[in-house]
């Protein structure tokens, strides 16, 4: 029930636009929107293209060849903020 509710909450802040950070193996990792679309970052740099679409974005970007969800659902990443 805890993987639904995460899943949930992180599609509803990204349909408002709201920025997610979150950890992964040490490192802090944020899902940003920008002028020219949504993009993963980190502290130091811009880890994915852009994309207009938040849905596309989640099915693009990987950590370790996994998907975002992948990684969320087997506990792998925390969310840290939602802005």
């Amino acid at each position: 029930m805890k993987e639904k509710n995460e899943y949930e909450e992180v599609m509803n802040a990204l349909s408002m636009n709201r920025e997610i950070e979150f950890s992964y193996k040490n490192v802090t990792y944020a899902l940003v929107y920008h002028q020219k679309g949504w993009c993963l970052v980190n502290r130091k740099e811009k880890l994915s293209l852009y994309y207009q679409d938040n849905n596309e974005l989640l099915e693009n970007i990987r950590l370790d060849n996994k998907t975002f969800f992948d990684l969320l659902k087997e506990g792998s990443i925390k969310i840290e903020t939602i802005f």
